[in-house]
Parts: structure tokens; C-alpha cells; sequence
């Protein structure tokens, strides 16, 4: 049964945070600050997903959902900005077709 509860919410939200934002115990300070914008980009993502599916026209699709959220990107600088995305959609979008 699907459940929409704040807990439930925000367990999505941070198993997907583990997923993509953990860092390692001996990481120095750059590699702190790159997992601190990293995760700032995911949290944006994540956010933007799950009010997206509570809302009255929730994502239909996973493709529909990758390019709602991770759109074409016009620079390829962004490239790899946007295969995170798309990884982190996919991600949630498989952790909330289980629920």
C-alpha cells in the first residue's frame, strides 16, 4: 500500500541521498565540497519529484519524469550534470513504483 506520510517522504528522500551522496570517511576538503554540491543538486531533484507526484498531474512515466526533471541541455558542459539527474530520477522513480 502506498503511503504518502511525511516519514515515508522523507525516507524516499534519503535513501536516494545515500545512494548518490555518500562520502567516504577519509575524504579531504574538496571532496567534501563536491558532495556538498552534489547533494544540494539532489535534493533540488528529489524535491522537485516528489511534489511533482503528489500534485494533481503526477508523472505518468519514467521518461516523462526524467525529461520533467533532467531536461536537454543545450551545453554539453552539463552533460554530466544531466546523467545524474537521470540517474537520480530513475532511481526514485523505481523506489516509487515499490511503494
Amino acid at each position: 500500500m502506498r503511503t504518502n506520510s511525511a516519514s515515508d517522504l522523507m525516507n524516499l528522500k534519503n535513501s536516494v541521498l545515500m545512494e548518490f551522496c555518500s562520502i567516504n570517511g577519509n575524504a579531504g576538503p574538496k571532496e567534501i565540497l563536491e558532495n556538498d554540491r552534489r547533494r544540494k543538486r539532489v535534493e533540488k531533484w528529489c524535491d522537485k519529484f516528489i511534489d511533482r507526484m503528489l500534485s494533481a498531474d503526477p508523472f505518468k512515466t519514467e521518461e516523462e519524469a526524467i525529461n520533467g526533471i533532467a531536461p536537454v541541455l543545450s551545453f554539453l558542459f552539463w552533460w554530466a550534470a544531466r546523467q545524474l539527474a537521470i540517474a537520480v530520477v530513475r532511481s526514485l522513480w523505481r523506489r516509487w513504483s515499490e511503494r
